[in-house]
């Protein structure tokens, strides 16, 4: 992820430029006692995968290519520990827009002192 600054899907999310993307990685491959989300990135682009370049980076045929930008590992966290809301993110499999709360307390977590810094967003 942070060599491409590219993700691979098969559905089409419903996503906007500058949106921020957190990127987990999966339970079935998360180490036990780990936390799951350990990068994030703004959302810039999404393309069909029609010349195989998922194939190259990927080993592996993906539908939809994501393209970001800014993307760099944060201090891990599960989203149900920052969350406002009793939204139950667990059952995602792959991704989904967050409530605008649990959006806005992300945002907060992510600006603590002494975290990576989360870009703003280009238009605030």
């Amino acid at each position: 992820m942070l060599e491409t600054s590219k993700h691979a899907t098969h559905q089409l999310p419903k996503v906007e430029p500058g949106d921020l993307v957190l990127i987990a990685i999966t339970k079935t491959t998360l180490p036990k006692g780990e936390k799951s989300i350990q990068q994030i990135g703004r959302f810039v682009q999404l393309h069909r995968d029609v010349r195989g370049e998922s194939g190259e980076i990927w080993k592996k045929h993906w539908k939809y290519i994501i393209e970001l930008e800014d993307v760099h590992d944060v201090e891990p966290f599960n989203l149900e520990e920052v969350q406002r809301t009793m939204h139950p993110y667990g059952t995602v499999r792959t991704h989904c827009a967050l409530l605008p709360e649990d959006e806005q307390a992300v945002e907060e977590w992510l600006r603590q002192p002494g975290l990576p810094k989360v870009a703003d967003r280009p238009d605030s």
